[in-house]
C-alpha cells in the first residue's frame, strides 16, 4: 500500500512541475486508456501515478477556472457574506468576501479579497464597523490575483490560489452598504467576539499573540514581529499548525481518557484508548475550526485523521505506513498544498522525527529526548528553510527548547481551558491573564535571543544543494553502524557556498525590481552591491522592499550593503528607506537637504573595475522634487546603464545642457519617472540613445502609465522597451557575447498567468 500511496503523490506532486496545465479533456483521453493497460497488468504503482496527476489535472483546472481572466479590470456591482475576520491598519481595512449566488454576481470567483482605503481626509480608518459574517454591497474595482513578482521574492498568485481567492477588489469611493448583521450564533460572529474578549482581556502585543494562537488571526503582527519570528526560528509556534492540533489533541485524550474511567461499562464495548483517541479527534477538530480552518490546520487534522483510523483498525501498522497515508490524504483533499512551504516543512517534521527515533533510538529520558527531537528538527529542516526563505536561525534550536514548553505545554491548555470556560459562560479573563504569563516570557526571550545580528544566517541553495544536504542529513543521524558519519558535514557545505553567478571584473549585473508603482535598482559588481531607490512605502516599514527585494539582496551576499543611494523624496522611491536600514548600508545618499551625504553631480568612484558616475543634480541647484532626482552612470567595460529616478523634462534639459554629444550615452536605460509623458524627450533619447528601456511601473496602475506618447517616441529612438508590471523583475546581466535582459515572470509555472508582452531581450525565438 506505501508503494500506491507514493505513486499517488508522485503524480500529483508531477503537476507542480508545468509550466502551464494540459486540458482536462485531452489528459483524461489519454489517461484513461492507459490507467486500463495498467489496471489489467495489475502495474498498481503506475495506475496510482496516473490516478494521481489525472485528479491534480482536475481539482487545478477548477481553481483556476475561479478565477478573474488575466487582464480583466472591471468596475461592479457586488454583494457578499465577510467570511474572514477583517484586517485593519491605519488606512485600510482588509476582508475575504464571498460573493452571493445571484444573477447579478455573475461570473464572479466564489472568493474576493477586498481592501477598503480610507477616503481623504477621514479621520479613522473606513469600514470600523464592519463584522465578520455580515452581508454588504460594495463597489469594487476588480482584477484577477496580482502582485509584483521577483526572482527571488513573494508569490502572491501562488498565495491567492493557496487561499481560493479568485479576485482583488477594492471599495470605490467607499460606495458601500450593509444589507444584513451576522447571524447569531454565527461561527464567524462568535469568532470575531472572542477576538474582541482577547483585546479587551489582554496587552496589545500579547492579544496579538493569543488571536493568533487561537483564532489564527496573525493580521496584529508588524514586521519586526516577523522579524523576530525568522530570526530565532519560532514561526511555527505562532501558526496554528501540526504541534497546535497535536497538543489539543493531546489535552483531549488525556481529559477522556479520565471521564471514562467514571464509565466502565462503556470500556467493556469499546477500547479506552481508541474512544479516548477519538475524543481527542474531536476536540482538535472543533479548535481547528474555531481558528478558520486554515489550510496549516487542514493538514494537521488529515494527518492526525489518517493516525486515528490506524490506531482504530488495532492493527500493527508502522509509522511510514501513517505518515504516506497522510502525505497522500492531504494531497487528494487539495493537491495544490504542496505548493506551500508549510507543507513541506509539516511533513518533513515529521518524518524527521519518525526517523530519528525509529526503532528505539534516541534518548530515553524526556528532556534528552526533546532536546534530540529539537535538534534533529533544527538540522533536518535546514535545508528547506534555505530553499524556501533564504535563511535559517542560528539561535533557533536553543530558542525553540525553551519556547515550544512555555507555548505549547503552558500557554495553548490555559488559553484553551480559559476557552472552554468563556464557551460556558463562566469567569475566565483571570484564567486567561495567567496563560498570557508565558506569552509574555516568550516575547521577552525572543527580544533577547533575536538581537544579534548573527542571529540569521543567509544562504542560497538549488535543488542539487537541497538533495545533497538532505542527504548528508540523513548520513549524520544514521544509525551507529553507518561507517564515516562525520563526513556527512561535508555534504551540507553547498547550502552554505556563495552564489557563483556574480560578474565577471570589469562588469556589473543589475536587477530592476518589479515592486509595483515605485523603483528599486539593484547593481552588482563581483564585490560590492549597490541599492538605488527603495520602491514604495510609507517609510515607516510597511512597504513592498522586505517581500520584492529583500530576498534577492540576501541571495547576492548581503548583508551588508555597500550602498544605499536615494534618488529624491517621493514614498514611491524611498518608502522602503527604514527595511533597508537592516541590511546595514555602509553609506546613504540622498538628494534631500537632511542626507549627511547629499547626492551632487561630479561625485564618482569606481569599484571592481566599473565606474559609477552622479551626474544631476548640480551641487548648487536648491531641491527640485522630481526634477532634482539623483541620476547614476554605472559603466562597465561592455556597456553603460543610466538611472534618471524621476527627472522630469525640464531636469533632461538642464542635464544636456551640462554634457557633451555621448556623455550620457547608454546602451540601457531605466525610463524616467515609470513612463510618463512629462518625462523621456526626443531630445533626451537623442543624446542616450538606449538600445533597451526598462519601464518600472505597476500593473494596472491608476495613473495609465507607461504613456502611450512615451512607449512612440521610444519605438521611434529604436530602442527595445520591457516593463515590470508585464514581466515582474527584470535582471540585466553581460553574458560574454551581449547584454541580455530577462524578466522573471518568463519562468512559468501553471498558476501564473503568463506575462501579456515579450519579456526577454534580445528576444528569443519561441519565447
Amino acid at each position: 500500500m506505501r508503494a500506491q500511496l507514493a505513486g499517488f503523490a508522485a503524480g500529483i506532486l508531477a503537476l507542480h512541475l508545468l509550466p502551464s496545465l494540459p486540458p482536462p479533456f485531452t489528459v483524461f483521453v489519454a489517461g484513461l486508456p492507459l490507467a486500463a493497460v495498467l489496471a489489467i497488468g495489475r502495474r498498481w504503482v503506475g495506475l496510482a501515478l496516473v490516478l494521481g496527476f489525472g485528479w491534480g489535472v482536475l481539482v487545478a483546472g477548477v481553481r483556476l477556472a475561479e478565477r478573474l481572466p488575466a487582464g480583466a479590470d472591471v468596475v461592479r456591482d457586488v454583494s457578499g457574506k465577510v467570511v474572514s475576520l477583517p484586517e485593519r491598519a491605519a488606512d485600510r481595512v482588509r476582508f475575504v468576501l464571498a460573493p452571493d449566488r445571484t444573477p447579478g454576481n455573475a461570473g464572479l470567483p466564489s472568493r474576493i479579497r477586498v481592501d477598503w482605503y480610507r477616503p481623504g481626509g477621514a479621520a479613522s480608518p473606513p469600514g470600523d464597523e464592519i463584522g465578520a459574517g455580515e452581508r454588504w454591497r460594495f463597489t469594487l474595482r476588480l482584477r484577477p490575483p496580482n502582485a509584483p513578482f521577483n526572482q527571488y521574492g513573494y508569490d502572491a498568485e501562488r498565495q491567492f490560489l493557496l487561499a481560493g481567492i479568485g479576485a482583488s477588489g477594492v471599495v470605490q469611493k467607499s460606495a458601500a452598504e450593509r444589507l444584513t448583521p451576522a447571524a447569531p450564533g454565527s461561527l464567524l460572529a462568535y469568532r470575531a467576539d472572542l477576538g474582541d474578549w482577547l483585546e479587551r482581556t489582554l496587552p496589545a502585543r500579547t492579544s496579538a499573540l493569543a488571536r493568533a494562537l487561537l483564532l489564527g488571526d496573525r493580521s496584529g503582527f508588524d514586521d519586526d514581529d516577523w522579524a523576530r519570528y525568522t530570526a530565532t526560528g519560532t514561526g511555527h509556534l505562532v501558526a496554528i499548525s501540526g504541534l497546535h492540533i497535536g497538543l489539543v489533541a493531546g489535552f483531549g485524550l488525556a481529559l477522556c481518557r479520565l471521564l471514562l474511567l467514571a464509565l466502565p461499562g462503556v470500556t467493556r464495548r469499546w477500547p479506552a484508548l481508541v474512544l479516548a483517541t477519538w475524543g481527542g479527534v474531536l476536540l482538535a477538530a472543533a479548535y481547528g475550526v474555531l481558528s478558520g480552518l486554515l489550510l496549516p490546520s487542514r493538514r494537521a487534522l488529515v494527518m492526525l485523521l489518517a493516525a486515528a483510523l490506524v490506531l482504530g483498525t488495532q492493527r500493527a501498522v508502522r509509522p511510514w505506513q501513517a505518515w504516506w497515508l497522510a502525505f497522500a490524504g492531504v494531497l487528494a483533499l487539495d493537491p495544490s498544498a504542496a505548493l506551500g512551504a508549510g507543507f513541506w516543512l509539516s511533513f518533513g517534521a515529521v518524518a524527521w522525527l519518525i526517523y530519528g527515533f525509529a526503532a528505539g533510538r534516541g534518548p530515553r529520558q524526556w528532556f534528552a529526548g526533546l532536546a534530540f527531537a529539537q535538534l534533529l528538527l533544527s538540522f533536518g529542516l535546514a535545508p528547506l528553510g534555505i530553499w524556501f526563505f533564504g535563511r535559517i536561525s542560528l539561535v533557533g534550536p536553543l530558542v525553540n527548547l525553551l519556547a515550544v514548553p512555555l507555548v505549547g505545554l503552558l500557554a495553548l491548555p490555559l488559553m484553551f481551558m480559559a476557552l472552554l470556560l468563556h464557551l460556558a459562560g463562566l469567569p475566565a479573563d483571570g484564567l486567561l491573564q495567567i496563560a498570557s504569563w508565558p506569552l509574555q516570557a516568550f516575547e521577552a526571550l525572543l527580544a533577547f535571543a533575536a538581537a544579534p545580528e548573527w542571529a540569521v544566517l543567509p544562504g542560497h541553495a538549488g535543488l542539487p544543494a537541497v538533495l545533497m544536504a538532505t542527504a548528508g542529513l540523513l548520513w549524520l543521524f544514521a544509525p551507529r553502524p553507518v561507517p564515516g558519519r562525520g563526513l556527512a558535514v561535508v555534504w551540507l557545505l553547498p547550502l552554505l557556498m556563495p552564489r557563483q553567478d556574480a560578474p565577471d571584473t570589469g562588469d556589473f549585473a543589475a536587477t530592476v525590481f518589479d515592486v509595483g508603482q515605485g523603483l528599486a535598482v539593484a547593481v552588482r559588481t563581483p564585490e560590492h552591491l549597490l541599492l538605488y531607490d527603495t520602491g514604495p512605502g510609507d517609510g515607516h516599514g510597511r512597504d513592498w522592499l522586505a517581500a520584492a527585494v529583500a530576498p534577492a539582496l540576501r541571495a547576492y551576499g548581503a548583508p551588508p550593503l555597500d550602498l544605499v543611494l536615494v534618488s529624491h523624496g517621493d514614498l514611491d522611491h524611498r518608502g522602503g528607506l527604514e527595511t533597508a536600514l537592516a541590511f546595514r548600508p555602509a553609506t546613504i545618499i540622498g538628494s534631500e537637504p537632511h542626507y549627511a551625504e547629499r547626492c551632487t553631480a561630479g561625485r564618482r568612484w569606481v569599484w571592481d573595475g566599473v565606474e559609477f558616475r552622479i551626474l544631476h543634480p548640480g551641487p548648487h541647484l536648491p531641491y527640485l522634487g522630481n526634477d532634482s532626482s539623483c541620476v547614476l552612470q554605472v559603466s562597465g567595460r561592455h556597456g553603460r546603464l543610466l538611472l534618471p529616478g524621476d527627472l522630469g523634462l525640464a531636469g533632461e534639459a538642464a542635464l544636456l545642457a551640462r554634457h557633451d554629444d555621448g556623455d550620457l550615452g547608454a546602451e540601457i536605460l531605466v525610463a524616467g519617472h515609470h513612463g510618463s509623458r512629462g518625462s523621456t524627450s526626443p531630445a533626451w533619447l537623442d543624446a542616450v540613445r538606449p538600445a533597451l528601456t526598462i519601464i518600472s511601473q505597476g500593473r494596472y496602475n491608476r495613473f495609465g502609465f507607461p504613456h502611450h506618447e512615451v512607449l512612440e517616441r521610444l519605438a521611434g529612438a529604436g530602442s527595445a522597451v520591457l516593463d515590470t508590471g508585464a514581466c515582474g523583475g527584470i535582471t540585466l546581466r553581460y553574458d560574454g557575447t551581449q547584454w541580455t535582459a530577462r524578466g522573471a515572470r518568463t519562468a512559468r509555472r501553471w498558476w501564473r498567468a503568463p506575462p501579456p508582452a515579450a519579456c526577454r531581450w534580445p528576444v528569443v525565438p519561441g519565447g
